[in-house]
């Protein structure tokens, strides 16, 4: 009988220890599962603030090509009848209107 008492206390304090480690890691897989949450947020800010830089640099490049499609053809002599209403650069940047280089004339309508 007092063997029967001692294998069931070595049970008992086994199931213990497993029952403590089974507790410590759980707590450690909620750690992790909130630092896992922590950076999938941060991902998702530096995502969106990146994104955020783009488009205002997209912005800001359609508004130099803007400048660009305005005042260069003026400064070499066209005047509003000589602007097309599509082609060239600003079509690609989603303008109206558009010069193209040309070898003879330097400036010429699309």
């Amino acid at each position: 009988m007092a063997m029967v008492m001692k294998k069931l206390e070595s049970l008992e304090e086994k199931m213990a220890n497993m029952e403590k480690k089974w507790k410590e890691a759980m707590v450690n897989m909620r750690r992790l599962e909130e630092e896992m949450a922590n950076m999938r947020k941060e991902r998702e800010e530096e995502m969106a603030n990146m994104r955020k830089e783009w488009e205002e640099g997209i912005t800001n490049l359609r508004a130099e090509l803007h400048k660009l499609h305005t005042i260069l053809p003026v400064q070499f002599g066209a005047t509003r009848d000589d602007i097309q209403p599509e082609g060239g650069l600003a079509e690609i940047a989603g303008l109206p209107g558009g010069y193209t280089p040309s070898s003879s004339k330097g400036m010429e309508k699309n």
